[in-house]
């Protein structure tokens, strides 16, 4: 049995492109996987769809708008950036909709043997729920697969903003009650999506996430960043630990500044959260050396992950750890926090520290950056043993466990039991052992 429809949200790329913005973290999975799925060779109809800020509105993406968005994803350059962003405001379907009523659905949209599929970020602006009601509006059945990337709304409420948790439980909620699959990218989120709800529902695929060819063979480009430095490629945010790392940096090399690699953070930052991260390493000699890149494309990312002597992830939670990968897949060796799924990526091939402790990472900064043999050994472990996965794997995947769910339906098997009244668990109980995985 194949699965015959694709009803495939990109509601998240056509927004995030509309801002200019480079492809990131959860957009880049979405991109990623859409583009692999649609240039895999399989038996399956997919048409793109989004729910425009009408919210119940259901628009296919058109011809124009797709091949916008491929060319965005092949450049996420600064400039190609600019001028995608400039043509999707030009295009954009919601001004097909304007004046007209909302909850409906195109008449274009197969309407039978289909699947809905969403990778993105479904929560932030009510997508699930809005094409779900949209779908139900126009009479279109529907069987329904959405990615969860983390938790961390329900784990870790205080390390993302107020109005989080409620946002997020509302939907995880929705999505535990209608989804048919559900997929997560590690063991660590699929363990906490189990711990919420208080019993493993069945319908939970745990993928393997690819590694992005950032900047594919295209020589790198060249950056004013002196060599030798760290690189942290991550958004400054609170859950991704900057300020422990900066401050174990200035540690590592207290009294030896001169010798003292720079740090530099790549990735969205707000001036007043520079400033304060800076503020660490204010009047000494590690001030100069201390770098934030935003709006850095790919072949820029490509030049700084190939040329740092090493890399850091002190982050305090992780669904993935996208950016571990990439760093592993041009033979990297770095230190990275142990906790949720980053063991699950980085495996045995960095070095772990623990999210909270300035002192373990200054040790190990200055363990690795002081000793070039050893890092050379540990690249050389990376270089024979590390296969990263491929973006057309997880595809792959994707589209074989809707093809499982259609033929156990098929055969008369019961997929999706009714959800028992769901226990509270508390983080006390829900807390649990990462499972590590095993080298691909």
């Amino acid at each position: 049995m194949t699965v015959e429809n694709i009803l495939m949200d990109y509601t998240d790329l056509v927004s995030f492109f509309k801002r200019g913005l480079p492809i990131t973290g959860i957009q880049r999975v979405v991109y990623e996987i859409t583009s692999a799925i649609q240039a895999d060779d399989r038996d399956c109809v997919i048409t793109p769809i989004g729910i425009t800020p009408f919210k119940r509105r259901l628009a296919p993406i058109g011809a124009p708008m797709l091949e916008l968005i491929e060319a965005y994803g092949r450049t996420n350059t600064v400039q190609g950036r600019s001028l995608v962003a400039k043509a999707v405001e030009e295009l954009s379907y919601v001004r097909i909709f304007k004046g007209q009523a909302a909850a409906a659905a195109d008449i274009s949209m197969p309407r039978a043997n289909q699947w809905l599929v969403m990778l993105g970020a479904s929560w932030s602006r009510s997508n699930y729920a809005g094409i779900v009601s949209a779908l139900k509006s126009a009479d279109i059945a529907c069987r329904k697969a959405v990615l969860v990337h983390d938790m961390l709304p329900i784990e870790r409420p205080k390390l993302t903003f107020r109005s989080a948790h409620a946002t997020f439980k509302r939907w995880i909620d929705l999505v535990l009650e209608t989804a048919d699959v559900i997929f997560t990218p590690s063991h660590a989120t699929a363990e906490a999506l189990i711990a919420y709800q208080g019993f493993d529902c069945g319908r939970i695929v745990t993928l393997d996430f690819g590694v992005s060819q950032i900047g594919d063979n295209t020589p790198p480009k060249p950056l004013k960043v002196a060599q030798p430095y760290i690189l942290y490629v991550s958004s400054v945010h609170p859950r991704k630990n900057h300020r422990v790392v900066i401050k174990a940096w200035s540690l590592a090399f207290k009294g030896r500044e001169q010798e003292a690699p720079s740090l530099v953070c790549v990735g969205h930052s707000k001036r007043k959260k520079r400033m304060m991260l800076r503020a660490i390493v204010r009047r000494t000699p590690l001030a100069r050396k201390l770098h934030f890149l935003a709006k850095v494309d790919d072949l820029a990312l490509r030049t700084l992950y190939k040329n740092c002597q090493m890399f850091v992830f002190p982050s305090r939670y992780e669904g993935w750890g996208l950016p571990v990968a990439e760093a592993l897949s041009f033979g990297k060796f770095g230190i990275v926090s142990r906790t949720t799924s980053l063991p699950e990526v980085g495996q045995h091939f960095v070095d772990y520290a623990t999210p909270h402790m300035p002192r373990e990472w200054a040790d190990k900064i200055r363990a690795y950056a002081t000793d070039p043999e050893l890092l050379r050994q540990k690249e050389r472990e990376i270089d024979r043993n590390f296969r990263p996965t491929k973006w057309t794997e997880t595809g792959r995947q994707v589209v074989s466990a809707l093809q499982r769910f259609d033929e156990r339906a098929g055969t008369g098997r019961t997929v999706k039991q009714p959800a028992p009244p769901r226990r509270v668990v508390s983080p006390s109980e829900g807390a649990r052992q990462r499972v590590t995985q095993s080298a691909p």
